[in-house]
């Protein structure tokens, strides 16, 4: 089976999330419960009250990991694997606490009734937990709660009811559930929101995202699926706080692209599967001179509308894979794109000699060349991006004597050679003497 990389080291989500986690990906698995192994220091935190010895030791034995500030004190709790409600009577013991990772079956209704009052905690990850509307009404005795993490929790619009209670609540995060127009009317008067996360969230219709409208202060807003069309960007046209906008699979076209357009702060857009965003589609966000972050897997873009990216000259990530249609031309179009730092070119029409214009792109990191028209000639071409850390290419023709091309990256750690038959174990082996830094060698 293929392997398919998908690579994103940039998200513009955390320009306004208090979390170092992504909004998607995979939770980290908890490091081993101990002294050593669970407790990470922050700088620059204010001291505060001592936290409670008795309340740490139960924590440490149920298999929870901290992070402290300068001061001793933690900051932060991820419970173990087998964490339950039992864990959360003992957080009232840390006064300093501002982040809960509760993301275990174990966690309930019931637990969450013990952080009620709770002065500094700001950030709640729930996800994957058990907590359903009951339980939602316990967060609003939080008096500085901001950030709420619920990917694959069964809430209705009840709980959410709850939610829009809470006059500190600026994130809500919930991919992967059932949120419906409901649940969306729920919160319409949450003005404040600057974050409102609803990835693969498919129940909710197009005159059900009306509300967008009035939530002006919003910086970052993934939507998701055929619904999304041009009718509802008109309703996200006055949210211009917007820095990073994802629409997965949506059905938004010329003139919803045309509203993009007008939102001057994006730094981030994601148009995955946006099978209505073509070349004329693109030219309506010309303009967006400060993207770092786009991407167009996917969508019906041809070179010829690679001319209309050209003068974003900020584009750090790219991803153009599964493009059919974007060939040598289109890559020539991006030359002037020398701060990218990553382009994913997998499934598309490049070949050798499209590679050229890849030599002036000096600050590349990470490569995706899976499936593309590419021989020995063609790594040629590579020699000189010094910065490249991860090459894919996979499913190509090159062979050893392209390997050795490959020599001078001093900086490759990462490298995915699949489906490439003519690639010898020595091969292998003598790019990896070249190479000490190479640790990771995929066949």
């Amino acid at each position: 089976m293929l392997r398919r990389h998908r690579f994103f080291a940039y998200s513009l989500a955390t320009l306004v999330a208090v979390s170092p986690l992504m909004l998607t990906g995979c939770p980290t698995p908890p490091a081993p419960p101990g002294p050593e192994s669970s407790v990470t220091k922050t700088e620059g935190e204010a001291e505060s009250k001592a936290d409670l010895a008795d309340d740490v030791s139960a924590l440490e034995l149920a298999g929870a990991t901290f992070v402290r500030n300068d001061a001793g004190n933690i900051t932060e709790v991820k419970l173990g694997v087998e964490g339950s409600d039992e864990n959360l009577k003992h957080l009232k013991g840390l006064p300093s606490l501002t982040r809960l990772e509760a993301n275990v079956r174990g966690v309930t209704d019931a637990g969450l009734a013990n952080l009620d009052g709770h002065p500094t905690l700001r950030i709640l990850v729930l996800e994957l937990s058990s907590v359903t509307d009951a339980g939602m009404e316990h967060l609003t005795k939080l008096p500085a709660l901001e950030d709420i993490q619920l990917k694959r929790c069964d809430l209705t619009s009840k709980g959410y009811e709850s939610l829009a209670k809470i006059k500190t609540l600026r994130r809500i995060r919930a991919p992967q559930t059932n949120f419906n127009d409901d649940c969306l009317a729920a919160i319409k008067d949450m003005s404040q929101l600057e974050l409102l996360d609803l990835q693969d969230c498919n129940q909710v219709t197009e005159a059900g995202l009306a509300p967008l409208a009035g939530m002006t202060k919003l910086k970052s807003l993934r939507i998701y699926g055929p619904t999304i069309t041009d009718t509802v960007m008109g309703y996200i046209k006055d949210c211009k706080n917007l820095a990073s906008l994802s629409l997965e699979q949506s059905a938004v076209g010329v003139d919803g692209m045309k509203v993009i357009g007008g939102l001057s702060k994006l730094k981030e857009l994601k148009l995955y599967g946006a099978s209505n965003v073509t070349d004329d589609a693109l030219a309506q966000i010309a303009g967006l001179k400060d993207l770092e972050i786009l991407e167009l897997r996917s969508t019906t873009t041809t070179s010829k509308g690679m001319v209309h990216l050209a003068g974003m000259s900020k584009l750090k990530l790219l991803d153009l894979s599964e493009t059919a249609n974007i060939d040598n031309a289109g890559l020539a179009a991006l030359a002037p794109l020398t701060n990218l730092e990553e382009i994913n070119l997998w499934y598309t029409f490049v070949d050798d000699a499209g590679l050229a214009p890849l030599a002036g792109m000096t600050k590349l990191k990470r490569l995706n060349l899976d499936k593309c028209q590419v021989t020995d000639a063609g790594l040629v071409h590579l020699k000189g991006l010094s910065n490249l850390e991860f090459l894919h290419i996979g499913s190509t023709r090159v062979t050893d004597t392209g390997l050795a091309e490959l020599e001078g990256l001093k900086n490759l750690k990462h490298l995915v050679i699949t489906f490439c038959n003519d690639i010898s174990d020595d091969g292998v082996a003598k790019l990896q003497a070249a190479l000490p830094g190479l640790t990771k060698i995929e066949r």
